[in-house]
This record gives structure tokens, sequence and C-alpha cells, in this order.
């Protein structure tokens, strides 16, 4: 296939942050839906951001304590003003965070960790609960899921901390989920490191 197959702006263009405050290598990097902003997560827990707008100026909007490495970046399919980010390694409890925009404030980030362990029980043998994509709801931006090496589990804001995350893996295999989506059907599709695809309806 030759570059004439391939359209008009077939040439790739550097767009990550650069420069020496920046720390580690770009892991994730999402778009925010109905804007121009990129958002751009580091191997040490930097999380960037910039619009086609500001021609490549990126501004550091938070860092993890721990520098921990973004693993997933998601926004909520029902409110594009939430952000979530999962992160390796440091702190078990600073492993999940739920960003929220506002004009006044910017970007202010709360850890939603809460009682999602380092360690889970599968038929009575312990085994660690390794997270590697989160991915919003479609119908309520209080409401967000986290695929692990075992399962998915489900992260609802309204209940107390110690009960907020809990096992979303009725009909489920307990295998390593890849990915997390919400498909423009409001369904929520899994892939799975060799069990296949799956998909559920999660309700209002």
């Amino acid at each position: 296939m030759t570059d004439a197959h391939l359209g008009a702006n077939c040439t790739w263009t550097g767009r990550g942050p650069l420069g020496t405050n920046v720390k580690g290598s770009v892991k994730r990097v999402v778009i925010q839906p109905g804007t121009t902003h990129w958002y751009a997560g580091t191997s040490q827990g930097q999380i960037w951001y910039t619009s086609a707008k500001m021609q490549g100026t990126w501004s550091l909007i938070d860092s993890h304590p721990d520098q921990a490495s973004v693993m997933s970046m998601a926004f909520s399919p029902k409110d594009p003003n939430v952000l979530y980010v999962l992160y390796w390694g440091g702190d078990i409890y600073r492993r999940v965070q739920r960003f929220v925009y506002s004009e006044a404030g910017g970007w202010n980030g709360t850890w939603i960790n809460d009682n999602l362990g380092a360690k889970v029980k599968i038929d009575s043998v312990e085994v660690a609960l390794v997270p590697r994509v989160i991915c919003g709801d479609a119908h309520r931006s209080d409401v967000a899921y986290v695929g692990t090496e075992h399962g998915v589990y489900r992260w609802d804001g309204t209940k107390p901390m110690y009960e907020s995350w809990q096992p979303y893996n009725d009909g489920f295999p307990l295998t390593t989920v890849v990915d997390l989506k919400v498909g423009p059907n409001e369904m929520l599709y899994a892939a799975t490191k060799g069990r296949g695809a799956w998909v559920v309806i999660t309700g209002p």
C-alpha cells in the first residue's frame, strides 16, 4: 500500500509532553469527549493536559505521591468532566483516583481505592488482586469498573468506603481482563486473556 492510499494527512506528528519536568515515559493517552483536550499519563504517575488550540503546550494536572505508573485512564461516559485513573505500584490505597473538573477549581482528584484490597480469595486460595484497566459507567458518573487479573470489580460512590468496591462477576470467568469499554448501546464490554469477549447490561 502506498502513501496515496492513506489519505492526504498521513504523516505522524509528535504530541506528547516533553521537557525536564516530565517524569517517566507516556503510558496512556485519552481525549476528553466533546473537546480537543488531550490527557497523558506517565510511567512515574504524572498526568498532563493539552488542547489542540494550545498548539502543543502541556500543563501538569497531578503527580502520584509514590510516582506509581499510570496503567489506565478513562473519562466517564456520563460526564466528560469526570476522569478515572488507575495506577500500579506504590501504596495499595493510592491506586484508583477520580478527578472532577470545575471552572473555578480545575481538576481535583480523590482517592477511591477504599476497600479494593491487594488480595482476594478464590476457591479458598488467596491471590493478588492486580488491577489492569478502568472504565466509567454509561448511566452514572459516580460508578466505575476495574478489570483485574481475576475478574471485574464495580465501584459505587454512594456507598460507604468499606463496601464501595464489590465483585461484578455474575456469569463472568475469573480470568485476566485486558480491556473494558462502554459501547454505543450503553452496555459494558470486557475483553479477556484467553476467554474471549463478554458483555453485560449495567442498568441505570
